[in-house]
């Protein structure tokens, strides 16, 4: 063989080797398990490796739109080597529905739970060790989801099913209120990291849809479902990387009471108004992001797998491979374990088929990439009554060119801006009337999406 056939043989076996190296790190394996319905995956945040399942004994049909739950579950497992050694079976009798760490006690963990037609909760005051034999909040309705709200003083949030209220505690769970006033039957809620005090109650349609919103700790409400009209809402995400930024995963039923999957929806301004973004056709059961870095966003999409976003959910790509056939994925966990060359740590809860990891999942899209394929400057620096802007493209493109202040809302916005592939100059005379203080600047189209904090004086 002669030495330029032996070279070519040599590259195409190393290319051919690389590319089996990067497609194995990203292939599912199963987690061997004797429990198949998982209702519940939750990692702790004081110690990322501790990952809690809970369990259902008996399949629960969650599209539906009033849920038959069953009378008793599998309870919860824990496994604090990240999915290797998992514990015996806690809570056994109770279907678990969510998990959630107290913010102001690692060792204080609350359990939403079901039995015989009732719902409530129980505690852990050991880390998960034990539990208490006490639900509180005991009730017809079932909390799906909970979300502290508040550093420390026991203030939580939860949605539940089976009431039309949201529901509030102030002491740990002892005793719940319902608010009233919303009129909403609600499977997921989220409070916002950047700040507390902006709460979103998504309505899973059965009353009314859209997303509820409140910007005073939950004082007051306001909803403006524009692009949510008819849709139902099984999870959402407030992103950690920006107050206005929001992710939702939805279906609709019809008038026969079948489920049609939505897909993704994003919002970009507080929940004001959303836009499908992908999956057209499939429920989107959860959504989860990076505890660290949430430019990484998986979501959990029934049939079609996992999808996952390196770019704040501007773009997707599938993942499925090592999934059984018609794998029905419900829940999706991130660690906060460090990213690798390979990619980032996931788990995947197969509803009938048990837990999946992967601990490479990458994109070959991320938020570099697009960086680096559009210059975006803004000068002066703070502003007063002018902005300049320049913009570097290595596309021609049609983009939406948006100002947010602190509290997600629009302040200015020219759509559909031409782009041009080059240099292109584009003026803003009109933010004299805008306060000083900061803002974030927002430019995106099909193939980008930059942004940038500014000052006004």
């Amino acid at each position: 063989m002669c030495k330029k056939n032996i070279s070519k043989f040599l590259l195409l076996f190393v290319f051919f080797t690389l590319s089996q190296i990067e497609s194995f790190s990203q292939i599912w394996r199963k987690i061997e398990l004797e429990f198949d319905y998982i209702t519940a995956l939750r990692a702790l945040d004081s110690s990322p490796n501790t990952i809690i399942l809970g369990l259902n004994a008996f399949p629960t049909d969650f599209s539906r739109q009033t849920i038959s739950f069953n009378n008793f579950g599998q309870g919860l497992i824990i496994s604090k080597d990240g999915g290797k050694i998992w514990s015996e079976a806690k809570l056994d009798g109770y279907t678990v529905l969510d998990i959630v760490q107290s913010p102001d006690n690692p060792d204080l963990l609350f359990s939403a739970v079901t039995q015989y037609n009732r719902g409530g909760i129980l505690k852990s005051t050991d880390g998960g060790e034990t539990w208490s034999d006490n639900v509180t909040c005991d009730a017809q309705y079932k909390i799906m989801n909970i979300a502290p709200m508040k550093a420390v003083n026991g203030e939580f949030y939860a949605s539940a099913v089976e009431v039309r209220d949201l529901i509030f505690t102030n002491d740990y769970f002892n005793k719940c209120i319902g608010i009233k006033n919303l009129n909403v039957q609600s499977r997921t809620l989220a409070i916002s990291k950047v700040n507390p005090d902006f709460i979103f109650f998504a309505s899973d349609g059965l009353y009314e849809s859209g997303v509820f919103y409140s910007t005073d700790g939950g004082k007051t409400w306001n909803k403006n479902e524009k692009g949510l009209e008819n849709i139902r809402v099984h999870s959402i995400l407030a992103s950690s990387h920006h107050l206005g930024l929001l992710y939702a995963g939805c279906d609709s039923i019809d008038i026969f009471k079948r489920v049609h999957g939505k897909g993704i929806y994003r919002s970009e301004d507080t929940g004001r108004t959303w836009h499908p973004v992908i999956a057209e056709g499939t429920i989107v059961w959860d959504i989860a992001e990076h505890p660290r870095y949430p430019k990484f966003i998986a979501a959990a999409c029934g049939k079609m797998g996992v999808l996952v976003s390196a770019n704040l959910g501007a773009y997707w790509e599938q993942y499925r491979q090592g999934l059984p056939d018609d794998a029905e994925v419900n829940k999706i966990l991130i660690p906060n374990l460090d990213t690798t060359s390979a990619g980032f740590t996931a788990l995947a809860a197969v509803y009938g088929d048990g837990l999946f990891i992967t601990d490479g999942l990458n994109t070959s899209i991320d938020n570099h990439r697009y960086s680096e394929n559009i210059g975006f400057e803004i000068n002066p620096v703070p502003f007063n009554n002018r902005l300049n802007i320049i913009i570097e493209s290595h596309y021609d493109t049609f983009s939406n060119l948006r100002i947010l202040n602190m509290l997600g809302q629009i302040v200015f916005q020219s759509a559909n801006l031409y782009i041009k592939n080059g240099i292109n100059f584009h003026n803003i005379e009109s933010t004299g009337d805008l306060s000083p203080g900061a803002y974030v600047i927002i430019l995106s189209s099909d193939k980008f999406i930059v942004h940038r904090v500014i000052l006004k004086n």
